[in-house]
């Protein structure tokens, strides 16, 4: 019975040098764990009008905490190929290899990243060619997931009307099959 005590409270009685418990200490231990245990559930409030309000409070922060997360994440990807944009705009003189060399290069520095195979290497020099104004991007196109802005670059080559297209997307917070039936 004493060793189980010395194990059960997870010290070795032969590591501290001292003999193994007495069982007058099981018993202590075991109604100190019987008094607390009950004493914990009684604290517990039950599903009363304030309890559900406080975790329905705790829910909608989480719930709004999570969408701001994803609409920053989101803001700074499109940042990111923005500005991976403007550098392969700047150097296109390199040669037709240049996009092709720098897909297989971010690859196999990053290989679990997705989003940086050359079609999408084209398409970030597209977007920055495009909407060469920071303003506008930071405005407009940083709130549009980067499938959205790929989608609008495609489907509409008329500037003013693409830019239309994204700012009532913006306001409808369409999704990309429906932006691509209504353009």
């Amino acid at each position: 019975m004493a060793e189980l005590s010395c194990f059960w409270v997870g010290i070795s009685c032969f590591e501290v040098g001292r003999p193994p418990f007495f069982v007058d200490d099981l018993y202590w231990v075991l109604e100190y764990l019987t008094f607390t245990h009950t004493f914990t559930t009684l604290q517990i409030p039950m599903k009363t009008s304030e309890y559900l309000e406080i975790v329905g409070n705790i829910k909608a922060q989480i719930a709004s905490a999570q969408q701001r997360v994803i609409l920053n994440a989101n803001k700074e990807l499109v940042m990111l190929y923005w500005n991976i944009g403007k550098t392969i705009n700047k150097h296109k003189t390199w040669g037709s290899k240049f996009i092709e060399n720098m897909a297989r290069d971010i690859k196999s520095a990053f290989p679990n990243q997705r989003g940086f195979s050359e079609r999408n290497l084209k398409y970030m020099s597209k977007f920055a060619n495009i909407y060469n104004n920071l303003e506008i991007v930071q405005k407009v196109s940083a709130q549009l997931s980067w499938s959205h802005n790929v989608a609008l670059l495609d489907k509409i080559k008329d500037d003013k009307e693409r830019l239309w297209y994204a700012e009532k997307n913006i306001e409808m917070c369409c999704q990309r099959q429906r932006i691509l039936k209504i353009v």
